[in-house]
């Protein structure tokens, strides 16, 4: 208990000492003060200190208060500050967009009007991997197989909606057209999307980027399937602080 009281006064001590010029401040009315105590008062009807007693009373007890407010100012925005991070720590675990699977095969589409022609189909599972109700709005996503990719303004069917924790939601990407050569292996391709995502009552919003490569495992007497690999890092930074959206809002 004493070991504890002394880091308290120390600490006290510490933080109190760094308004050096409010302690000046004090210290000259503390000055004022004796002198005032010691040196007789002028002679007269009247006798006044030398020092009024009002003047070195408020430079000594106000340069003390406010050295005290100061040092309590410093802490109250450590405080402040240690809250927020918490509270940014513990959000970041209880919303998680991940992209949980993503499928992949090769596939004949058209546009109204035209003729079937081959390309690719892409669906992409993303799932809530944190602790509360989640509120998600992708905001890009691109995905190209030997450099082909489908008309960006096609892609989005539904970009947001809300994902309960664990469950997960599927993403149809836009059918993309490209030629099909059945004696060559099958393209590479890359992809990435940026999500934003939080709450559905609001606060604090997280953004997802994240980039991969896709390749192909090839079985005997199987299609093939689709795998990715993440390229660089996976970002979860927070994009930023709103009020309640809701579905379909801009």
């Amino acid at each position: 208990m004493v070991k504890v009281l002394g880091d308290s006064l120390r600490e006290y001590a510490r933080r109190v000492g760094r308004r050096g010029w409010a302690v000046v401040v004090s210290g000259i009315g503390a000055v004022l003060g004796l002198i005032s105590l010691v040196v007789p008062p002028p002679a007269g009807p009247n006798p006044q200190p030398l020092v009024p007693t009002w003047l070195w009373l408020v430079l000594f007890l106000g340069g003390i208060a406010l050295a005290q407010f100061l040092a309590f100012h410093d802490v109250r925005l450590q405080r402040d500050a240690s809250r927020a991070d918490a509270s940014l720590r513990l959000d970041s675990v209880r919303y998680r967009f991940v992209l949980e699977a993503l499928d992949g095969h090769a596939a004949l589409g058209s546009k109204a009007g035209e003729e079937p022609r081959p390309g690719y189909q892409f669906v992409l599972t993303f799932a809530n991997a944190g602790l509360e109700p989640m509120y998600y709005k992708v905001e890009s996503m691109t995905i190209s197989m030997g450099g082909f990719t489908a008309d960006p303004a096609e892609v989005f069917s539904s970009d947001d909606g809300i994902i309960l924790p664990g469950r997960s939601v599927l993403f149809h990407y836009h059918w993309i057209s490209a030629p099909l050569d059945l004696d060559a292996p099958l393209p590479l391709g890359t992809g990435d999307y940026d999500v934003i995502y939080g709450h559905p009552s609001g606060g604090t919003r997280f953004r997802t980027r994240h980039r991969f490569q896709i390749a192909w495992t090839i079985r005997p007497g199987q299609p093939p399937e689709t795998r990715w690999t993440t390229e660089g890092t996976v970002s979860h930074d927070i994009a930023a602080h709103s009020e309640p959206l809701a579905l379909g809002a801009p």
